[in-house]
């Protein structure tokens, strides 16, 4: 057999596909599309669509080849959905000053290791973006998934949870510790199915602060009591304990001033 047809040999498909990582490749708009695991709104389209006929494509978009033939993007999707915008109204879409032949578009292939790297790829690649308060909650939840996922498969980020994602969404420390103190309340069961709407914001009551005490103190008494058993569970009941620790310790240095 030739060596683009070999099962083993230097040039077939899977050969190809390896040496075009990193790489910037051209797809056709067809091939290209949406990653479903992507939690970012699609919001302003149409003023990316003026910005692209105006300033052409300045970044490639990121992709990796699905086992179907299709390029499932880990960056780009509201350009992809801004220069589909244009080719359908007839407009010519350029990058570095070229006019984009056949709809092919600039792609750079990263393939992820499994569905969680995928994940974080995808937080990563809209980092320092300007979202509302409902989107950074959704965002800092899929983080928040993700990284109790890594801790389960005993790969736990260095730092605190806080700061991981911080690193990987741009969104201000400060934020990322006030949601996760809400997250951390909702999820005393461990159920990580909870949705950005469940996390409220709530209207301080006139003795909160009293109850907030009487509350620790309770807590305090319980944790004392269940510490014994707490060392016969499982490792990920484990993992989700300690995460629960730490979104405690940042709301009680809250609280502590």
């Amino acid at each position: 057999m030739g060596l683009l047809t070999s099962k083993n040999g230097l040039l077939n498909s899977a050969s190809l596909e390896a040496a075009k990582l990193g790489k910037i490749i051209y797809v056709s708009v067809e091939e290209l599309c949406a990653n479903e695991k992507n939690v970012y709104e699609m919001d302003d389209i149409d003023l990316l669509v003026e910005n692209i006929q105006e300033m052409g494509l300045i970044e490639p978009l990121h992709a990796f080849k699905s086992s179907d033939g299709q390029y499932v993007l880990t960056s780009g999707h509201r350009r992809l959905q801004a220069i589909k915008k244009l080719i359908e109204s007839g407009e010519t879409v350029k990058y570095n000053g070229k006019a984009l032949d056949d709809h092919e578009i600039p792609v750079i292939l990263n393939y992820p290791e499994d569905e969680l790297q995928e994940r974080v790829m995808l937080l990563s690649s809209n980092a320092y973006r300007t979202m509302d308060k409902k989107e950074r909650r959704q965002v800092i939840l899929e983080a928040h998934r993700c990284y109790t996922i890594h801790c389960a498969n005993g790969d736990k980020p260095e730092g605190r949870e806080r700061e991981w994602i911080t690193a990987i969404t741009g969104i201000s420390d400060g934020t990322v510790k006030d949601v996760l103190a809400e997250i951390n309340k909702k999820d005393v069961d461990g159920d990580l199915s909870i949705s950005a709407e469940d996390i409220v914001e709530k209207e301080p009551e006139e003795d909160e602060f009293q109850k907030c005490i009487k509350k620790i103190q309770s807590l305090d008494k319980f944790l004392q009591k269940k510490s014994p058993d707490f060392r016969e569970k499982d490792e990920l009941t484990k993992q989700q304990l300690r995460i629960a620790i730490d979104g405690l310790i940042d709301t009680l240095e809250i609280l502590r001033g």
